[in-house]
């Protein structure tokens, strides 16, 4: 808790800056760009066009917004299993109950840090700026069951733009590779003076004998995503904000046999704590790109290839317009010495003199056609939006423009996932995200959970009831696991192809019509599950024998909802 003139965080994070804007296309100006034009700013630095249209055909927010839903549309969850069976009954019923335990306790993780949300904003993050990072912290003030178990303590999660994660060695993506990582934050004055006291009293500083513990606020957003980011509250109030470091490297803390991360927090001119080991021999930051890039940690995003695309579209609309706005509508041309005052109004009177008998009326004015446009510039907008969807995937079947009345489920299954081929680069990279979540969220219970309830679901008197167990995580030191991402198929075309086969399997006779209710989706039928009761209790299991091995009109169910 001193003051210097530069941290040592401080420095590095300017030595990060200067990378970012060192590289061919400056980092901070990709990042501002792509998240200006996804939210429709697209004319932002437009100059001198006072009286021009500026329309915006947003292609960009539509393409990544349909992206991003094909991608998460599909079902996530993590996994973790023993890395072998020993044969050793001991050890075999040790792992057992280790791994449900920990998976119970990651999908309390999951539930109450919301990842389905998660993981939706990280691929949009992705997809706009190239990158995707969260920070995981244990939150010492957590209660997470409150007086259910009065347990303090609790890991949390929390999204950092790219713009914010600067990596020690820039030009290795490997997040467990790298000598330091550097987080960067903005808060309030206020705050951070209270967690400088709270860091003094763990500490056991005498607060009243320090005077140096006055942040100042600055103005270092410059660098932050979007415009909005680089605007905050003016004025030196106690809700200005500054910003601060927070570095994280491993080091071999003294007595020690093993590297472990160890935690830095500073601001400019002052540290609120330094050097502390958190035990963590990962470091807790999770971190992918939407396409990777070599020799460089940041990655390129879908957003940077549409950018020049979008704006050729605007501006052709654009011109377009502006030149029928002058050339649309024809123009007067009148005979001055005939007629003094001209108008257009639908009840106005034109006065025309020195008419004589024999003068042609239709001579004193007429009108100029109006100005045609080429037909190429309609047809090279139409092409250009077209090319550009068909380069990046976007294509009908991804982007739902297809009936699925007037097509076969099977094909436009076929041909939505051959569409989505280009987003599987991504989506693996969102996968190995979770799974570097998950071997952190290992490393952290290890450390910080010790013995606690665990909200575990069972069984009882044959309806599933949450309820709470204790479990020492310590157990878990000594223990390894592997992590699996699995991902369910659940895309509207796959759905439909699969209601085809059924509605197939059921006109062939293959399957009665109780086996064709309980294989729809409920959503499907009304009252589903009553349906099969009411059908199943009106024969007996004798008669249901014989039913399975008859023709289905013979049954009297024949094609009972009509089906083609």
């Amino acid at each position: 808790m001193y003051k210097q003139n530069k941290t040592e965080a401080w420095r590095l994070y300017e030595m990060g800056q200067e990378w970012n804007r060192n590289l061919e296309t400056p980092y901070y100006d990709y990042v501002t760009t792509n998240w200006e034009m996804y939210k429709g700013n697209q004319w932002v630095n437009a100059k001198g066009l006072k009286d021009f249209p500026k329309p915006v055909f947003n292609i960009i927010k539509r393409t990544i917004t349909f992206f991003v839903a094909s991608m998460t549309s599909t079902k996530m969850e993590v996994e973790f299993e023993p890395p072998a069976k020993t044969g050793k009954p001991e050890i075999d019923e040790k792992y057992t109950k280790a791994i449900s335990f920990i998976n119970s306790a990651f999908n309390n993780f999951w539930e109450k840090q919301q990842l389905d949300s998660v993981i939706r904003e990280l691929a949009t993050e992705a997809a706009v700026s190239g990158d995707m990072g969260v920070h995981m912290y244990f939150n010492e003030y957590a209660s997470p069951y409150g007086e259910l178990s009065g347990e303090i303590g609790d890991i949390e999660l929390e999204t950092i733009d790219g713009v914010n994660m600067y990596f020690g060695n820039p030009n290795c993506r490997e997040v467990e590779k790298q000598p330091y990582i550097l987080i960067y934050g903005r808060d309030p004055i206020n705050e951070l003076e209270k967690e400088i006291r709270i860091r003094q009293k763990l500490e056991n500083i005498n607060v009243d004998k320090l005077d140096d513990i006055e942040v100042q606020s600055d103005n270092d957003f410059e660098e932050q995503a979007s415009l909005a980011g680089q605007n905050e509250i003016k004025g030196n109030t106690k809700y200005s904000k500054a910003g601060y470091i927070i570095k994280m490297c491993k080091l071999v803390a003294e007595g020690a046999d093993k590297e472990t991360v160890h935690v830095t927090k500073q601001l400019k001119n002052n540290t609120i704590y330094k050097n502390v080991d958190t035990g963590l021999t990962r470091y807790p930051v999770a971190f992918n790109n939407w396409e990777k890039q070599k020799n460089n940690y940041h990655g390129l995003s879908v957003c940077g290839e549409i950018v020049p695309n979008q704006i050729f579209i605007n501006r052709m609309f654009a011109m377009a317009m502006f030149n029928l706005m002058k050339t649309a509508f024809p123009k007067a041309i009148i005979n001055g010495d005939l007629i003094e005052n001209w108008t257009n109004r639908i009840d106005g009177v034109i006065k025309v003199k020195g008419v004589s008998p024999n003068t042609n009326i239709a001579n004193a004015a007429t009108y100029l056609n109006a100005g045609e446009m080429s037909n190429q510039i309609p047809n090279l907008i139409e092409q250009t939006m077209a090319f550009t969807k068909d380069m990046l995937g976007a294509n009908d079947a991804l982007l739902g423009n297809i009936n699925p009345e007037q097509a076969s489920g099977t094909s436009i299954s076929i041909t939505a996932r051959q569409s989505g081929i280009p987003l599987e680069n991504p989506k693996n990279n969102i996968r190995q995200l979770l799974e570097d979540i998950a071997r952190n969220f290992i490393d952290m219970v290890t450390n910080y959970y010790g013995e606690r309830p665990i909200t575990m679901e069972t069984e009882i008197d044959g309806e599933k009831q949450n309820i709470l167990e204790t479990f020492d995580f310590d157990e878990l030191k000594e223990m390894s696991f592997n992590v699996k991402v699995n991902v369910g198929a659940t895309t509207y075309w796959d759905q439909n192809a699969i209601n085809q086969r059924l509605d197939g399997l059921l006109q062939s006779e293959k399957i009665t019509f109780v086996d064709w209710l309980k294989r729809v989706p409920d959503e499907y039928i009304p009252m589903k599950q009553d349906l099969i009761d009411e059908l199943q209790a009106q024969v007996t299991p004798t008669q249901q024998n014989i039913m399975q091995q008859q023709p289905m009109q013979q049954q009297g169910i024949n094609n009972p909802l009509g089906l083609r």
